[in-house]
């Protein structure tokens, strides 16, 4: 068995892999994993730092549902981090207005990418905290990208920063 205790070199590990290569990583949440806590077919058990019962590894990704119903939250690898970004600014349907709010309430928009993070039943380190940063990035590379020039983007994302640390 593995010891997983440095979640950062193994993230560099997988650099250059597209979204959606295996292994895929759970963290057991409520149980140990053992025989009718988790799905047949884990390649490994590994030791993490946030899950005390430890992380299962698979060859392929398990269904939502089946995850969340076990309490098993997926780790993604660092190129998946970045897809999950761009899923969470691509969702935010008038980016513009989202990157202007989430300066005016920084605690909102933080719960709201908490929110996302939920719903997709992922585990980033540093939590929703860990992810605003890519989001805010996200969302500014699709206002940039729309042409509007009317907001001072540096400034902006500067302020959300600084409220929300």
């Amino acid at each position: 068995m593995r010891n997983r205790l440095d979640l950062d070199a193994l993230l560099a590990q997988v650099e250059g892999q597209t979204p959606g290569d295996g292994p895929y990583r759970y963290g057991a949440q409520l149980r140990p994993i053992g025989f009718a806590t988790v799905p047949q077919g884990f390649t490994a058990i590994e030791a993490h730092p946030a899950f005390r019962h430890g992380v299962v590894v698979y060859p392929e990704a398990l269904p939502l549902e089946e995850a969340k119903h076990l309490s098993l939250v997926w780790i993604p690898q660092s190129n998946d981090i970045e897809q999950i970004a761009t899923e969470i600014a691509a969702d935010a349907g008038y980016p513009r207005e989202t990157l202007q709010q989430s300066a005016e309430d920084p605690q909102y928009f933080a719960q709201i990418v908490g929110q996302e993070m939920d719903a997709r039943n992922v585990y980033v380190q540093g939590g929703r905290d860990g992810l605003l940063p890519l989001v805010l990035q996200k969302l500014r590379q699709r206002v940039e990208g729309s042409g509007s020039r009317s907001l001072d983007l540096d400034a902006l994302l500067a302020q959300v920063q600084g409220r929300i640390a």
